[in-house]
């Protein structure tokens, strides 16, 4: 449990400021919403005693993966729908878990809600498993009546959305096996391959060509350095797993690779795919555009973005149409604010999922493109220096026969 310091309009809109303890943002929400306060900002403070992010074993700590959590939400949805009541269908998943990780984690979910908690308020108590959205869909779910229905729905988006993860993934895994494959061919060449040639070429004058002498002496560097390389190696790769959990570290690094020629575009229509898809799935499950938009936000990658959506906010509270404000601000393309202002005359929700079905198969047009020229684009580039050393070093045995003859 943390202590989280809120600010909060009152139904008089008078601003209510205090703390509360809870186990995630997500709770506070839920129980200001129940003190029927509208929250402005939620921060946790500083003095709570929340353990840090990293430890060593927190890099290899197991929790329920995405899928995990989205299986788990199908089968839910599906005996619900057969009439099993929630804490009964909870029990039953966890008894058939295949993973140790899901059982505990139902069993926990069961015992809240035997002690009379909702399911949103037990979700909320698993922010690493139920983010801030799937709560808030849940407790609008719960409150109407259509909880099996909202599951089913969820599940399905929750499934989209890992596919093109997935997709995403397996497009940058090509372009970084090739990146690794050349280190690898690179290291081999320096260790095993050049020495020959540096044995062979000792003492002669042909050593002492500029790329030659240049290639003998990274290689001999290499060997002599050999042990130091490796430990370096695994320090940054100790480093990287502990970046990958770091979010300004991550969003720094996405940044600066979205910089890179060709890639700004694939940023924006992600960034667009992530928004309309998680407005639509709120709007349709009922959530208040108030609260799709601030639970939008926790979802954006750039501080910019996250500034950027609470202007949005603040100018919708006064009454603003939502494309309104969204075509003042450098947040999505200028035709996907127009399919929204469509879809606010004949339905924001199903507009909003259609403009992430466009955005996201033009994502996909986008990545196909990218890969296509960054695979060959590495193998040239291999190829290259594989050719300087190649070139390099049969002109100095070359200059060497010369020499003999």
């Amino acid at each position: 449990m943390a202590d989280f310091a809120f600010q909060a309009l009152s139904s008089a809109g008078n601003v209510v400021v205090g703390t509360l303890e809870g186990a995630s943002r997500a709770a506070i929400v839920i129980e200001l919403e129940r003190r029927s306060l509208l929250p402005i900002e939620i921060v946790e403070s500083t003095g709570s005693t929340r353990p840090t992010e990293f430890a060593i074993t927190s890099i290899f700590s197991h929790q329920p993966s995405a899928g995990d959590v989205t299986r788990v939400t199908e089968d839910l949805s599906a005996l619900l729908a057969a009439g099993v009541t929630l804490d009964r269908a909870i029990l039953i998943i966890s008894q058939t878990a295949a993973k140790p990780v899901i059982a505990y984690l139902l069993r926990d979910l069961h015992r809240s809600i035997s002690r009379g908690q909702s399911f949103a308020e037990a979700t909320a108590c698993h922010p690493s498993a139920f983010p801030a959205n799937y709560v808030k869909i849940v407790q609008v779910a719960e409150a109407s009546g259509t909880l099996p229905e909202t599951l089913a729905v969820l599940a399905r988006e929750r499934q989209r959305n890992e596919e093109l993860r997935r997709r995403i993934s397996s497009a940058l895994a090509y372009p970084g096996f090739l990146a690794a494959a050349a280190v690898g061919v690179l290291a081999f060449v320096l260790a095993v391959v050049i020495p020959e040639f540096d044995r062979a070429l000792s003492g002669s004058a042909a050593a002492a060509d500029g790329a030659a002498q240049t290639i003998f002496l990274l290689s001999r560097a290499f060997r002599a350095n050999g042990t130091e390389i490796a430990v370096l190696a695994i320090i940054v790769l100790l480093a990287g797993l502990w970046a990958v959990r770091s979010r300004p570290i991550r969003e720094r690094s996405y940044e600066a690779i979205c910089r890179l020629p060709g890639l700004r575009r694939l940023a924006s229509d992600a960034r667009t795919v992530t928004f309309c898809a998680n407005l639509g799935l709120l709007i349709r499950s009922d959530v208040d555009i108030s609260s799709a938009l601030r639970l939008i936000r926790d979802t954006m990658v750039f501080d910019r973005d996250r500034q950027s959506i609470d202007a949005v906010l603040a100018e919708v509270r006064q009454g603003r149409r939502l494309s309104d404000t969204l075509e003042t601000r450098p947040l999505l393309p200028a035709y996907a604010v127009h399919m929204l202002r469509v879809g606010e005359e004949s339905g924001l929700g199903p507009a909003a999922m259609r403009t992430a079905a466009y955005y996201e198969a033009r994502l996909d047009r986008g990545m196909t493109r990218a890969v296509a020229i960054l695979g060959p684009t590495i193998l040239l580039l291999v190829s290259l220096v594989i050719a300087w050393i190649i070139i390099s070093v049969m002109t100095a045995l070359l200059s060497m026969n010369e020499m003999i003859l």
